[in-house]
């Protein structure tokens, strides 16, 4: 029975990194698991990264929400085994409760989500989408945008054909229009992360991305999911978007950390 493991890429020959294209990596290891136990894991990694002549060795923890005694654990052996806080992110979640989603965001959204809803506009999982459409939508957005999209189809493919269970689709239509849509991945019983999300620049004045999260945060209270994850909130060149960050706060997004570590050897 395996207590604890943790995964990485290695990268060119001399590094090993937490997968590309996880959002997060580090440790996972169950609840019963022992300080000693999660060094001697570290030990073995840095036995390894040695022998095959590695010069660092790099985690892309996941967010400190969800689960903030492990969080304070791993971060202390992280420590211990020589690894630095390499860099420090904002991650940003909503607490999934009883009340409606409606109560827990601002005025302003509250407004913006009742527009939609007077416009007719619907909000629903996708089932069996068409990726190769979903797709499309996101890369003409980002384009709009001018942000690189992080994945491609055929990568989107394979997950979705590799993990059907765990990558969902929520999109909103106008009547039959598509007009935005979010592809979140069920991380565990208790996370789900919304992984991408686009609306159509036409519709802003709608924002559409508010109804698009009511259905995901009503989804998570069906499936008695607790954490929405909404990810951290950064460009394409690693720095802070002020405007996204706003939004999510708006929603009702409260921050926790996301950290990287990385060991030179």
């Amino acid at each position: 029975m395996i207590s604890a493991l943790i995964h990485f890429y290695k990268e060119r020959g001399l590094n090993f990194h937490s997968p590309y294209r996880a959002p997060f990596g580090g440790i996972n290891c169950s609840e019963d698991c022992t300080a000693e136990e999660l060094n001697f894991l570290l030990c073995c990694v840095n036995k390894t990264a040695i022998c095959e002549k590695i010069k660092y060795v790099t985690i892309t923890a996941r967010p400190s929400c969800y689960n903030q005694a492990l969080h304070e654990v791993t971060d202390k052996i992280y420590l211990q085994a020589g690894f630095i806080h390499f860099l420090n992110q904002r991650n940003f979640h909503i607490e999934v409760r009883q009340l409606p989603f409606s109560d827990i965001i601002c005025k302003q959204e509250s407004r913006r989500l009742n527009k939609c809803k007077r416009e007719g506009f619907e909000v629903a999982q996708v089932m069996n989408p068409v990726m190769s459409t979903i797709y499309l939508f996101l890369e003409n957005s980002f384009k709009q945008k001018q942000y690189p999209l992080s994945i491609s189809g055929s990568q989107l493919d394979t997950l979705f054909n590799r993990f059907p269970d765990k990558f969902l689709v929520f999109a909103v239509h106008s009547e039959s229009r598509l007009i935005a849509v979010s592809i979140a991945v069920r991380v565990n019983e208790r996370v789900l992360y919304n992984f991408l999300m686009a609306d159509l620049h036409s519709y802003r004045s709608f924002s559409p991305g508010v109804l698009l999260y009511e259905g995901i945060y009503t989804y998570c209270q069906k499936e008695e999911i607790i954490i929405l994850d909404q990810g951290i909130s950064v460009d394409h060149n690693g720095l802070e978007k002020p405007e996204l960050i706003r939004f999510k706060k708006n929603l009702g997004g409260q921050e926790s950390l996301k950290i990287t570590y990385k060991k030179y050897l």
